[in-house]
């Protein structure tokens, strides 16, 4: 069954190509652009998943001003797509009767609106504006007419009478964050009783770590029955030591109070190692990397251990 694409991807990318001499139309630069555009929204999107202001944006007024003045800024809404303001902007204030709360969004400009534009000359004679200038379009939503992702929300204001009477809250404002993923690796290793029971080490230089990771394991057993309930136990006595980003050693004394036989039982462990990355983290779900890693997890049977201690 041929597999169907994403529907970012279900318009080719066409790559222009250049030669000495070749005449370029419209199009063509155009496509070249558009191409580009895409992806950059696709790096945005799928590899720092992130959307809100990066830079700038700032909003300020004073109590009984009939306007906020918005700084130069650089956002991101939730398709990508990125919002620009290089100039100081004066905003007037919605005229209401009574003291309403008003959430100020900024949204991305649509394309068409730079589209078929009048002589530059003859519609700004006497001034240096350019209608060109890309300009982000700024509304005043009602807090539960929000559409978060595509507004991008500036300061959340009270007005009364074209007024303000609060100065404007930032507390609304998402700020976008570069998304650092830590890097997973999982692998098993096949052994018996008498090694774990001294120490076995674990060779990890395939999973490409750069520096020392946090290193969770489980000791089970291919046998199953009693062979389980023993590894369960004797991991209580388990721990992780001599790790680095390209071995660890892993010990389970607890294993030396069972009978003789069991140092010759079969043994799986399986281990994961979680290597954090500077930036903004998300919050660690120990129990989320070992469903992904396709272990099953069951907080009365599994033990895990770590660096220095157990979970």
């Amino acid at each position: 069954m041929k597999a169907r694409p994403p529907a970012e991807l279900q318009i080719p990318f066409d790559r222009v190509t250049y030669r000495e001499g070749q005449l370029l139309a419209s199009r063509d630069l155009h496509d070249d652009f558009k191409t580009e555009q895409r992806l950059r929204r696709m790096h945005t999107r799928f590899l720092h998943n992130t959307w809100g202001i990066a830079l700038g944006f700032t909003v300020y007024g004073q109590v009984s001003d009939d306007s906020v003045h918005v700084g130069p800024g650089y956002a991101i809404d939730i398709s990508a797509r990125e919002i620009l303001l290089s100039e100081d902007l004066v905003l007037p204030l919605p005229q209401t009767e009574n003291a309403t709360d008003f959430i100020l969004v900024v949204g991305y400009t649509p394309d068409g609106v730079y589209r078929n534009l009048p002589d530059i000359a003859a519609l700004c004679a006497g001034t240096d504006m350019d209608p060109r200038t890309e300009r982000p379009v700024f509304a005043w939503r009602a807090p539960d007419t929000l559409n978060l992702g595509l507004d991008v929300p500036l300061a959340h204001i009270r007005v009364d009478n074209g007024a303000l009477v609060l100065l404007p809250d930032l507390s609304v404002r998402r700020n976008a964050r570069r998304q650092v993923r830590p890097h997973i690796a999982t692998g098993t290793v096949d052994t018996i009783g008498r090694v774990i029971a001294d120490g076995l080490t674990v060779i990890t230089s395939d999973a490409g770590f750069a520096h020392n990771p946090e290193y969770f394991v489980r000791l089970g057993s291919s046998a199953g029955g009693l062979v389980e309930i023993a590894a369960q136990f004797a991991a209580n006595s388990a721990f992780v030591l001599s790790a680095g980003p390209k071995q660890f050693v892993y010990r389970v004394p607890e294993l030396l109070k069972f009978a003789p036989a069991t140092l010759s039982l079969p043994f799986v462990v399986t281990w994961i190692g979680v290597e954090t990355a500077t930036g903004c983290e998300p919050v660690p779900n120990l129990f989320r990397y070992f469903t992904y890693a396709g272990i099953a997890v069951h907080a009365a049977a599994t033990n895990l251990q770590f660096k220095g201690g157990t979970l």
